[in-house]
């Protein structure tokens, strides 16, 4: 009898465990201290275009689950000049531009927990590592264009700061889903990771598909 009873076991438990795939897209506050001076003109990038992340899990029991989750993002910064030099036939503009940014790649992996407030809605926590690999560059560019032959030439280009840093971090989230059906839910979560180079705050709409 107690043979069968831990046949039993073992052959229920699986029976709580599911992988699941999904993917998010938000917005995010990142500080960080790259603030290049390029040409005389600071620069300062921020989160301009969203974070977007893929992810996925394997549900161990009904609150336990095992996640790896991958995002990326990318912070800029611009100015330009414009103007006008010369008159008649020799009329040339002339524009300058500064750029800098930062491209974030990141690799997160959390224990998630979750609470099932109701038989449609779950709310979720999870804290764990992250790895980032931060690309990161500045450059000042100078162009005349003859307006009369539309003949453009670079005239100016210097390169600032331009590099790569790769961090070890620690990222925590919150969260709240919906289940539309039993296999598919959506939702939306809020993240706070943290390493030696920047820091970053999102919230972000979600979907996730269990198998």
């Amino acid at each position: 009898m107690k043979k069968l009873l831990v046949l039993s076991t073992l052959l229920a438990a699986p029976a709580f465990a599911t992988p699941y795939i999904g993917a998010e897209y938000g917005v995010a506050a990142t500080n960080h201290n790259f603030e290049p001076v390029v040409n005389f003109v600071q620069l300062t990038p921020d989160n301009n275009e969203g974070v977007a992340g893929v992810f996925m899990g394997y549900q161990f029991s009904d609150n336990l689950a095992l996640e790896l989750g991958y995002r990326q993002s990318e912070l800029s910064d611009g100015q330009g000049q414009e103007s006008l030099v010369g008159t008649g036939a020799d009329l040339t503009e002339i524009e300058k531009d500064w750029d800098a940014d930062i491209k974030v790649k990141q690799l997160t992996l959390m224990p998630i927990y979750s609470f099932h407030i109701n038989d449609k809605w779950t709310a979720k926590l999870g804290a764990g590592i992250s790895y980032s690999r931060y690309d990161f560059s500045a450059s000042f560019t100078e162009t005349s264009e003859h307006v009369a032959t539309d003949i453009e030439t670079v005239t100016s280009h210097i390169t600032g700061d331009t590099g790569t840093h790769s961090e070890i971090g620690a990222i925590a989230s919150v969260g709240v889903e919906y289940a539309i059906m039993p296999e598919w839910t959506v939702g939306v979560n809020a993240k706070y990771q943290a390493d030696s180079f920047a820091n970053s705050s999102s919230v972000s709409l979600m979907t996730r598909y269990s198998f």
